[in-house]
């Protein structure tokens, strides 16, 4: 019986049409093969990829990449395991990272500046400018419209922060392109809520009504006395303010009363009443 490798077959024609000098490739595309070929891309390997075809449903196009002398990037393909032939490696020995996250680089829009100095972060945009402090064993280059981020070397501590320095950087640049937003509702009879000045104030059927200064970088707008929208560029200070705002009364389980978020789902319970036997 014979045994077909789709994977193995799609590396080798790339190697080959590169040997041969071939501009580009088509290949039959998968899901599977579609994620190895943007990893390619993204590790400089390739120099683009598409589908092409009516309705882009054809095959994919990948276009190879040479080096300054005509040779191809890839010149070499080595087989490590094969179907009916796995080789197993200790998790210990592999590159791990935060959900793969560590290695992509994140796209700078225009109008966004970001820059690296004195083990620190600055981004700036059209909504602010956020400044963050690196760990030392990261390191950060822009270059290209992008930020790529590395590690200086393979100790445990250090692959555990590299992913999360990555998407914390990610957020900046989010936060000061396009802003940050939470979304809270209120939930039950006499509940509500206003801004008076530079404090939140919310009913929540307390002996008094609970005020929460907001912070300086946030704006907090409240729609109809029951829903509460949280703005600002720094995505943790969005969230711990949201958290805290929805601490003041946690929605309860058997009628919902409370504050919640916007795409929160409260479990319900039914009522001692509702499930009591009969004498």
């Amino acid at each position: 019986m014979s045994v077909t490798d789709p994977v193995a077959d799609m590396l080798t024609k790339i190697r080959n049409a590169g040997m041969a000098g071939h501009e580009s490739v088509d290949i039959v595309p998968s899901k599977f093969k579609l994620e190895i070929v943007k990893t390619l891309k993204t590790e400089g390997y390739l120099r683009n990829f598409k589908r092409v075809g009516q309705d882009g449903q054809g095959p994919v196009r990948v276009f190879l990449k040479y080096d300054d002398e005509r040779r191809p990037v890839i010149r070499g393909v080595q087989r490590l395991s094969k179907p009916g032939r796995r080789v197993y490696r200790s998790y210990r020995d592999m590159p791990a990272i935060l959900n793969g996250y560590g290695i992509i680089p994140i796209p700078v829009p225009a109008g966004v500046d970001v820059a690296v100095q004195d083990s620190r972060v600055d981004v700036a945009g059209p909504k602010g400018t956020l400044s963050r402090p690196l760990p030392a064993t990261v390191r950060v280059e822009v270059a290209d419209g992008k930020v790529a981020v590395s590690r200086t070397d393979e100790e445990r501590s250090s692959r555990a922060i590299h992913g999360l320095t990555r998407n914390l950087i990610a957020n900046m640049v989010t936060g000061v392109s396009a802003g940050f937003t939470r979304e809270l509702l209120i939930s039950g009879v006499g509940y509500r809520a206003e801004v008076q000045g530079q404090a939140l104030v919310v009913d929540a059927r307390y002996s008094n009504p609970v005020q929460m200064q907001i912070p300086a970088d946030l704006t907090v707008q409240v729609a109809g006395g029951n829903r509460i929208l949280i703005s600002g560029i720094d995505k943790q200070t969005v969230g711990q303010f949201a958290a805290d705002v929805r601490s003041v009364r946690p929605p309860e389980p058997y009628k919902g009363k409370g504050i919640r978020y916007a795409d929160e789902h409260v479990r319900r319970k039914v009522g001692k009443s509702a499930v009591g036997g009969t004498d």
